[in-house]
């Protein structure tokens, strides 16, 4: 019997073996809510301000409530002690015992709000968990962090979201691998 390597028979070959080499472990998978706190900014309101500090009932700790998936069993994640500067945000880290904040992009969702007093944005990097906290065992996983500033009077409080958001390349792959059998051929 004679074996006929087509195309569709090679994408498979390859979808398979690429997604056997980066298969991707036990990422976390879930939510969890940030309640509203009070933070510092460094100027007189959100528009004139670059340096926001966030605080909770105790500097650095941030509570999450309303959790959901692998995050339902983590009560305080501690951090950033640092200050986040919204010029150079990608700087911003924090590391606690669950685990390692480090980001890599920002997108300041709406600055022409700032003057009315509301400022949100959203932070994307990486969480590595530690061997220490509830979530040992897990791989680092693509993370965001997505945060609201309301300032009024003398005021500023803050809210936050952090969502894991699992990337399964190999899936992604494997997608590539079926539109390719799937795709309909030509007649000459």
């Amino acid at each position: 019997m004679k074996l006929t390597l087509t195309l569709p028979v090679l994408v498979i070959i390859l979808t398979l073996t690429l997604s056997a080499g980066i298969a991707q472990g036990d990422m976390i998978e879930g939510s969890g809510t940030i309640g509203a706190y009070w933070a510092e900014i460094d100027g007189l309101n959100l528009a004139s301000s670059s340096i926001f500090t966030p605080f909770a009932p105790a500097p650095a700790t941030m509570y999450l409530v309303g959790k959901s998936g692998d995050l339902a069993g983590v009560g305080v994640l501690t951090g950033p002690a640092a200050p986040l500067d919204i010029n150079t945000p990608t700087l911003w880290t924090f590391s606690n015992s669950e685990g390692d904040w480090s980001t890599s992009s920002f997108v300041n969702v709406n600055p022409a709000a700032a003057p009315g007093g509301y400022l949100e944005f959203l932070l994307t990097g990486v969480f590595t968990p530690k061997s220490t906290g509830t979530l040992f065992g897990f791989d680092p996983t693509p993370a965001r962090l997505r945060i609201a500033l309301n300032h009024g009077g003398a005021s500023t409080s803050w809210s936050g979201t952090m969502n894991m958001v699992p990337e399964p390349m190999s899936m992604s792959i494997l997608a590539l691998g079926a539109m390719t059998i799937l795709k309909p051929k030509r007649r000459k």
